[in-house]
């Protein structure tokens, strides 16, 4: 009986309107960063093969140096914002328990 209870009580939480706005807004903020690091990591092939000048080689370290600070940031940004999202539907599901 005590698991059917749970199971109704995530059923709810899961319709509920703001969890769906928390998830939307969640998967919005996953596609934005997604886009925007395969847009940047598609640039080297894109600018070596049109500009190949005598700084194009630091070019190329600059840029990977870059992608490996990005690829840090996108990390500490993603941590950062999915522990908000978490607290957000902790306390979505405390109020619904309640």
């Amino acid at each position: 009986m005590d698991n059917n209870h749970q199971r109704n009580s995530i059923d709810s939480i899961y319709n509920h309107s703001d969890f769906q706005h928390i998830v939307r807004k969640k998967n919005r903020f996953l596609f934005i960063m997604s886009s925007c690091f395969l847009t940047f990591y598609l640039v080297l092939p894109l600018l070596f093969f049109t500009i190949q000048t005598k700084f194009s080689g630091m070019f190329a370290w600059f840029y990977v140096f870059s992608l490996f600070l990005l690829t840090w940031l996108i990390g500490w940004i993603h941590w950062k914002r999915m522990k908000d999202i978490e607290q957000q539907v902790n306390k979505l599901a405390e109020s619904k328990t309640r």
